[in-house]
Parts: structure tokens; sequence; C-alpha cells
């Protein structure tokens, strides 16, 4: 089959950022792209620094998940930072690097993806992409975290076990056509630093007002699957510390993890 190959010279020419991406590392195959970031912020890699790959042969999702990585057709990329903010504001990361690929998606296709709660990119109700950080932390400094993004952009979903097939789809698959890689890399790497920056810089408001506008959650009723219990109720919002807000019997239960299923179709 062929593909059309990541060129680290297309990504890096005419990206107007100052840190994000002006160091790229491209990877025939790795295990994980994250693991591979983590190994190279270990040995004190700069901020910035991005690690791509055509495939993955462990890539990871949330909660020790897989993420399934075929060759040449999706985008596997991590990028090492050291944001100077608590260890209990990570999931800011998570957030903004929602907003960023949503926007990067728009830019290059006519599709308006939207997010759930609280790593998932979604069109029409069905997964494309996700968000995976680790970070390496003491009890209020951040030594160092890796922020992992993966999107099915060329990737034949129907190829998928069953079960993900159901819950997934690509940019392809959508819109029917091939999606330049090199050109969404770029794009994503523009609005991670700008939306990275504004955290940094101004605070998470603005970071939650985006991100509340793109998950357009609020009112609909979701089964909630958490390590020990299985929940259902009406979404209410997201507050400030991240955590989702679910109205279950006329009582507010605040949710810090677990999988969301729409029940209200």
């Amino acid at each position: 089959m062929m593909y059309q190959c990541l060129i680290k010279k297309d990504i890096q020419r005419d990206l107007s950022t100052e840190v994000i991406g002006k160091k790229i590392v491209v990877y025939k195959e790795v295990d994980s792209t994250n693991r591979k970031a983590i190994e190279l912020a270990e040995k004190g890699e700069d901020e910035g620094t991005v690690i791509i790959s055509e495939t993955q042969s462990k890539g990871r999702g949330r909660l020790g998940r897989s993420w399934l990585s075929p060759l040449g057709v999706g985008i596997y990329l991590s990028i090492i930072l050291r944001p100077k903010i608590p260890p209990k504001e990570s999931f800011l990361i998570v957030f903004l690097t929602g907003i960023a690929v949503i926007e990067s998606i728009k830019k290059v296709t006519s599709l308006s993806p939207t997010l759930k709660w609280p790593n998932d990119i979604l069109v029409n109700d069905k997964k494309i992409g996700g968000i995976l950080i680790e970070m390496k932390s003491k009890k209020d400094k951040i030594d160092y975290l890796v922020d992992g993004i993966g999107v099915n952009v060329n990737t034949d979903t129907s190829l998928f076990p069953k079960e993900i097939q159901e819950k997934s789809t690509s940019l392809k698959k959508v819109i029917g056509k091939d999606i330049d890689r090199n050109r969404l890399i770029k794009k994503i790497l523009y609005f991670f630093e700008k939306w990275y920056l504004e955290y940094m810089n101004k605070g998470k408001d603005k970071i939650l007002r985006e991100y509340h506008k793109y998950a357009n959650i609020t009112g609909r009723l979701v089964r909630v699957n958490e390590l020990k219990r299985s929940i259902e109720g009406t979404v209410i919002g997201i507050n400030e510390n991240g955590l989702l807000l679910l109205k279950v019997n006329n009582k507010i239960e605040k949710i810090s993890s677990g999988d969301i299923t729409f029940i209200d179709k």
C-alpha cells in the first residue's frame, strides 16, 4: 500500500512557532511516541521537541488501553513540555490540546469535531482522535510532561476489531478523500503553541471557555463507567478543576475520571 510519508522539512516549513516543533524527530516505527519522548525527556531534552512516528507497535491510550497505529495513515506524535504549573492542573494540557486538534481539523477540512470529556476528539459522536499525557513530577512541580496525540487521518477503520469499528472513524472516511498529514501536523503544532502560551501567560479561564464550547455535552444523558461503578445522569457542566458534573437523582456527582457513553439518542 502506498502512502504519503511524513517529512520533517515539510512540517517545519513556514511553521510560525517559537518553541513547539523547532526540533522534530520522525521515526518509521517506535513502540510508543510517548515512551520515546519520556526517554528523551529523562535525558534533558528541551521543551517543545516533537516525536512523530509512521506507526507504533505498542501505541498507548488512556487507562492502559492500546492505540491502534496503522502504518502511514494516522498521526501519532508526542510533545515534550516542561510547564511551570502544579501537577493538579495538568488536565488543562489535555483540554487545550483538544482545542488545538479541533481547530487544526477545522482549518484543513470542512468538519467541525467535538470533544468528549476528558480526552477524546469526535466526529458525528465517533472517536477520531485521543490525547494521553504522562508526566514526572514532585509534590508541586512538574519535571516534564509528555503530551501524546493520536488522530485517525487516512485510516481504514474497517480493519479495526469490530468493537472498535463501531465507535471510531477517520477523517478520510468522513470526507471521502486523503488528507495531507504533514499539513495537519503543522496546524496542530501551531494551534497547540497558541493555546499553550495562552495558558502559561494568561491563565486557564479562556481554555475552560473554549473547552466548554467544543465539548457541547451539557444537558446530555450519559453513562459513566468508572473503575468500580457505572453511573447514569445528565451532564450539567465541567468545573474549573476539570471534573465532570453529573446530575443523578437530584444530586450532583463530581466525576474525576471514567468513560462516557451517550445514551440520549
